[in-house]
């Protein structure tokens, strides 16, 4: 069980800040939403069908809840991959750029958008 939301959480947390990337602006709350609103069906379903039979076949059930979330998480990587890449970042490097200095340039362009705001920086 440990084990099962660790690796929850580290794909949700990722998946959460792609979210950005992939979801254009004008949708993100309709986005949200919808998340939400299928999120508490599989809580629905997943209490209402599989809590009782956690006991005897935990195992199963488990392995089950994982390879969809392997599911969602591949499908999510899909539709980043072919979505919209922004002008700046690691595209700035060049393609004829060395492995390093794309990853550079993808760091510094990283840290400059992420850490802009006044509120991470208190923390």
């Amino acid at each position: 069980m440990l084990l099962y939301r660790t690796v929850q959480t580290a794909t949700m947390s990722a998946s959460s800040a792609w979210w950005r990337d992939v979801v254009p602006i004008t949708h993100m709350g309709r986005f949200l939403a919808l998340f939400r609103v299928f999120g508490a069906a599989g809580n629905a379903i997943i209490l209402y069908w599989l809590l009782g039979l956690t006991e005897t076949h935990s195992k199963p059930i488990f392995i089950g809840l994982a390879v969809i979330n392997f599911a969602g998480f591949l499908l999510l990587l899909l539709v980043r991959a072919r979505g919209r890449i922004s002008a700046g970042g690691a595209e700035s490097a060049g393609a004829d750029a060395g492995r390093g200095a794309r990853l550079w340039a993808a760091t510094k362009t990283f840290v400059r958008e992420s850490y802009r705001h006044p509120v991470y920086l208190w923390m």
